[in-house]
Parts: structure tokens; C-alpha cells; sequence
């Protein structure tokens, strides 16, 4: 949560953060995270540091981070909603704590954890898309229709976070 606050003052992913110090931070233990976890991290950490990375570092920032944690909640959500969906099962990398309680009560809390990881890999989904990360594509978009040619592409890839 500090390293997300950090995002919001100006001039933190210059003078403040150092890239290769947070990025293998955050990254070192990823895959051994619960559902829980996860969903605070995206939520407190990633989308902050997503929505006030500047353009010209996004190559060093969001490449190192968004890589490893998309790919990380495409195993494993995936995983679980295929055991959710067809094995009509709950499957989360979580760990309840309180061996007492039924399982209903597990599925119920494992079916929570499924949605909140979701939502939240859809809220960074939405914030990557965010117009002021995405300027070249808003006015790629409402132009005229033209063939786009080698430079329009990387002119648009250049000023597009989702480029």
C-alpha cells in the first residue's frame, strides 16, 4: 500500500522508486500469494502504480510488473473457474485458517475470493485502458478511415499504454 501511495506524488518513479528494486519486490513472491492477497495487491499496488506510471518509463515499470501478474491470474484463475464451472468445485490457493467451518462455508468464501480477484483483474484492465494512458488510440479512432500505415501504428503504440 506504501509503494502505491508512493505512485500518487510527483516526481515518485523518478527520484522516489527504483524500478528494478520495487518491480523484483513485488514480483518475488507473486506465485505463492492466496486470492486475498492478490486481489489487495492488484488493487493497492499495481492499478496505483498502472494509472500514475509515466509514459516514458511505462516500458520499464509496466513491462516488469504487469507480465508476471497477468500471467500468475490467468493460471490461476482460470484453474478455478474451470473447477467452479464444470466440476461444479472450489478451487482457491487460499488457506480458510478455521478448520471448524463446513463446506458450504469454505465454497462460499472460496466463490467470494473467485469474484473479488476477478473484478479486481477487470478494475486494472479498465485503468490500462483509462483515456489519458491511451491518447493515441482515442484520436487514431476518430479519425477518418485510412490505411494505417508502419509509423501511424508505432506513433499510436508510443503514446498507448494498451499499444
Amino acid at each position: 500500500m506504501v509503494i502505491g501511495s508512493c505512485s500518487y506524488l510527483e516526481g515518485a518513479f523518478d527520484n522516489v522508486l527504483d524500478s528494478t528494486f520495487v518491480c523484483g519486490a513485488l514480483m518475488k513472491n507473486l506465485e505463492s500469494m492466496e486470492f486475498r492477497h492478490l486481489t489487495w495487491f492488484i488493487k493497492y499496488t499495481i492499478i496505483p502504480l498502472v494509472k500514475n506510471c509515466p509514459s516514458g518509463l511505462w516500458p520499464t515499470w509496466i513491462d516488469m510488473l504487469l507480465k508476471p501478474v497477468f500471467h500468475y491470474c490467468d493460471y490461476t484463475l482460470y484453474s478455478s473457474w474451470c473447477h467452479l464451472l464444470y466440476k461444479n468445485t472450489v478451487q482457491v490457493p487460499d488457506n480458510f485458517g478455521d478448520i471448524s467451518i463446513s463446506k458450504e462455508e469454505a465454497d462460499e468464501l472460496g466463490m467470494d475470493l473467485i469474484f473479488k480477484l476477478t473484478r479486481e483483474v477487470s478494475n486494472l484492465l479498465a485503468a490500462m485502458a483509462l483515456p489519458k494512458l491511451n491518447g493515441g488510440i482515442a484520436h487514431e479512432h476518430t479519425s477518418t478511415m485510412h490505411k494505417a500505415t508502419s509509423e501511424d501504428l508505432e506513433s499510436v503504440f508510443s503514446t498507448s499504454l494498451v499499444g
